[in-house]
């Protein structure tokens, strides 16, 4: 352990709340941030052309906390390849289908979106994946 934690970039944290500053500190950014706090669930996924953020009003379990409530937040997503302008989707997972995003801001590699889902039902399943391409 003595000798891992020589390493340069290596960091002990013994407290929970403090892994946010540890990770920061060398410049590791999340790929999804929320305006707030909330059930919403993502996964991202990079290919050579394109971000996907899959989103999800998470139930994992029937005691989660905080309970599942309907999301109504900004998250921004970033862009990973350094590409610059891009534009939004919303991929409907069940049906292939891709619609250009209307609403949604722009900061660097940065594209913030209102998500509004509601837990369980048809809601989670159409949410889908947020793409950005050039």
């Amino acid at each position: 352990m003595a000798r891992l934690l020589a390493l340069p970039g290596v960091v002990r944290v013994t407290d929970k709340a403090a892994v946010g500053d540890a990770l920061a500190e060398p410049g590791v950014t999340p790929d999804v941030r929320y305006a707030t706090s909330s059930t919403l669930l993502n996964a991202h996924r990079a290919t050579d052309d394109a971000d996907f953020s899959y989103l999800c009003n998470g139930k994992h379990a029937e005691t989660v906390k905080p309970a599942v409530a309907a999301i109504d937040h900004d998250v921004t997503l970033r862009g990973t390849r350094g590409r610059g302008a891009t534009v939004p989707y919303l991929l409907d997972a069940w049906t292939g289908r891709a619609m250009r995003l209307a609403r949604y801001t722009q900061d660097g590699d940065d594209v913030t979106l209102c998500v509004t889902l509601q837990p369980g039902g048809d809601d989670d399943r159409r949410a889908g994946t947020a793409r950005t391409v050039r």
